[in-house]
């Protein structure tokens, strides 16, 4: 069965590696754009409407008869931080008008979160979705805000919706080289030859889910959409690598004295961990942490942009 998927955010990260894989099962993407916004969309299967986002009525008649919108387009984070009225419009207030459009138009909402909404915990356990939020950021506040507005909207419109919360999602960059990521971050540094300083506790662990998973679980929350509408879901790996150890996996390649540890490491741990019982459940997935085979491709792709 063909579907129709209209998408935001299709010029990013996420967005390019999804219309790439949608290339490849011959399925077109139709990426709503907002007129004031400026994004490269890489993939010719996708269809551009640039549209104004200030208007629901533009967002309803360009999304009308989809199978599913897919709402990935938010504020990096790093922007996000400085300019809180920018985050606000681009977060909670166009999802608000993302939210209309879609009952209005009767379309499947799926919307890409993050794990940054989690509280972070000091044992390394998997956080489920119930856990503690954590909104001390501007990203994770408008995350969340955008999150509490689809739920409203599905209690006051029978709005159809799952939630995905990503934890790191690690891959090639199709697009943009210069991802403020921590591992993108550290591979510059060893390139430039340049020591490596923990700001925090370099035992702090993170969870790392490839790209790839990460557009299996879109896949699979559409195939399984009867049963996964209404839920929120982990996409993450559940696995623990430290910061330590990344720095390891990526210093193999140099010289071992450029990785250097700091005397934050006596700070608290805190630790941000998928837990996937829930997501294996709904989507019967549990994803690998291929961490080294993603920091190859990484390192050899930054080397030629060097």
């Amino acid at each position: 069965m063909k579907i129709k998927i209209s998408m935001t955010g299709a010029g990013g990260f996420l967005g390019n590696h999804f219309t790439l894989a949608c290339s490849e099962k011959k399925i077109l993407v139709n990426a709503i754009r907002n007129y004031k916004k400026k994004e490269q969309v890489t993939n010719n299967n996708v269809i551009e409407k640039t549209i104004d986002f200030d208007r629901e009525e533009s967002i309803a008649n360009s999304i009308e008869s989809s199978d599913f919108l897919i709402h990935a387009a938010c504020i990096p984070k790093n922007i996000a931080t400085n300019n809180e009225k920018l985050s606000m419009k681009y977060g909670p207030q166009y999802t608000e008008k993302i939210c209309r459009a879609c009952v209005e138009s009767n379309v499947p909402l799926i919307y890409i979160s993050s794990a940054q909404v989690y509280q972070p915990t000091s044992k390394k356990v998997g956080i489920k979705e119930t856990s503690n939020k954590f909104s001390n950021s501007i990203y994770a506040m408008h995350k969340l805000l955008s999150e509490e507005i689809i739920v409203s909207f599905s209690k006051q419109y029978k709005l159809d919706f799952v939630i995905l919360r990503p934890f790191n999602i690690i891959g090639k960059n199709l697009y943009d080289r210069n991802r403020m990521t921590i591992e993108n971050i550290f591979i510059s540094k060893v390139l430039k030859k340049e020591k490596i300083e923990f700001f925090t506790n370099p035992r702090n662990c993170m969870d790392f889910i490839n790209i790839k998973s990460m557009i299996d679980i879109i896949f699979l929350t559409m195939h399984n959409f009867q049963s996964t509408n209404g839920q929120i879901l982990n996409a993450g790996s559940g696995i623990p690598t430290s910061l330590y150890q990344l720095a390891s996996y990526i210093y193999k390649y140099k010289d071992r004295r450029l990785l250097e540890a700091t005397t934050s490491k006596d700070l608290p741990e805190e630790h941000l961990l998928a837990d996937t019982k829930k997501m294996k459940a709904f989507l019967g997935i549990q994803p690998k942490n291929n961490l080294q085979e993603s920091l190859n491709t990484l390192y050899d792709e930054l080397i030629i942009g060097l």
